[in-house]
């Protein structure tokens, strides 16, 4: 099955219901986690801790693959998303948002080692 549009509410829902909270809740668990790993001291309680949040950033693919029918997760598999573009345009502005999204990484490591 392939999806070509999307109604705005649908996208709205989506947005709020899925997109939200999922950036969210990937902000928080970034932002303890980079205090919790840089106030380690220990290499080895490093190592578990990285392995603690990796754990629960993927808690949510272990309960799909747990909770979902496999009927349901094969169709969701074979869904494909028309693209609005079939190609990205070339540009500055594409060349500016890369290099926006490296300085912001960037920044996030500077204020996290401070």
């Amino acid at each position: 099955m392939v999806i070509a549009r999307l109604t705005r509410s649908v996208k709205a829902l989506l947005f709020c219901l899925v997109i939200l909270p999922r950036v969210y809740i990937t902000g928080f668990l970034l932002w303890i986690g980079c205090r919790l790993l840089v106030a380690t001291s220990n290499f080895s309680d490093v190592l578990l801790n990285a392995c603690a949040l990796e754990f629960i950033l993927l808690l949510k693919d272990l309960l799909y693959l747990v909770c979902v029918p496999r009927k349901t997760a094969y169709d969701l598999d074979n869904t494909k998303l028309m693209p609005s573009q079939l190609k990205e345009p070339d540009g500055l502005w594409v060349s500016i948002g890369t290099s926006l999204w490296a300085l912001a990484a960037l920044s996030w490591v500077f204020c996290v080692c401070r």
